[in-house]
């Protein structure tokens, strides 16, 4: 009888732990995923007299995401992976109108992508969460219609900055089939300050933007 209820447990057993792993093994392998990024790219300027000016813009932009997972353990997967943002994310201009003069400044993130890695739970067969945590690079185009808002010069200024940061995120993926699935994600990037310039007569005051990113993706991809 002892014996019998051994090969009982240990059957039940082993078939969890093989249920359990397989749960991890839906999930593994190269995937490629196309979505929709909603951002709220927030951009506050300093410097000047227009120290701490906040402008804010939300934009929809495409994005594309190339990703490996390896299983580790039972329902633990490692992976990592690329993203590529197809569009800008650009702030709301800033126009002010002194003595008849429009001043209109504005600003806007391009060429986005980032490399990550992206350890992953299965929660069921069909369900994981993820984190991300990844290095992100991107252009800042600043542009100031008179020249006099942040960069102190005399006439049209168009600035393209490279900037880069970490990123950070959290989603969840639903296998669809064995090989379609869907996913939704939070990510948020601070590039921190970046120099824009500083007036002739005043070069100890020199005026920076620190862009912000919160993206929310919802994507669909195919696991190979």
């Amino acid at each position: 009888m002892k014996s019998a209820i051994g090969l009982i447990i240990f059957g039940l057993t082993q078939s969890f732990i093989q249920n359990a792993y397989a749960e991890a093994k839906n999930f593994e392998g190269f995937s490629a995923a196309a979505g929709v990024n909603f951002v709220n790219n927030t951009s506050t300027f300093y410097g000047g007299a227009n120290n701490d000016t906040i402008l804010k813009g939300d934009s929809t932009v495409s994005t594309l995401d190339f990703s490996y997972n390896k299983a580790v353990s039972d329902q633990l997967l490692i992976g990592a992976g690329l993203t590529y943002d197809i569009g800008n994310a650009s702030v709301n201009n800033w126009t002010v109108v002194d003595s008849g003069v429009t001043y209109t400044a504005t600003s806007k993130i391009t060429n986005h992508y980032s490399v990550y890695v992206k350890p992953t739970f299965a929660v069921t067969e069909r369900v994981a969460l993820f984190a991300k945590l990844g290095y992100n690079f991107a252009r800042m185009n600043f542009t100031d219609t008179n020249g006099q808002m942040y960069s102190w010069s005399s006439g049209y200024v168009n600035l393209n900055k490279s900037v880069s940061a970490v990123g950070y995120g959290l989603g969840l993926t639903v296998m669809i089939t064995d090989s379609i699935f869907a996913s939704g994600e939070y990510s948020y990037v601070d590039f921190g300050k970046v120099t824009l310039g500083s007036p002739g007569n005043a070069p100890g005051v020199t005026a920076t933007s620190q862009p912000r990113l919160n993206q929310g993706i919802l994507s669909v991809g195919y696991r190979f």
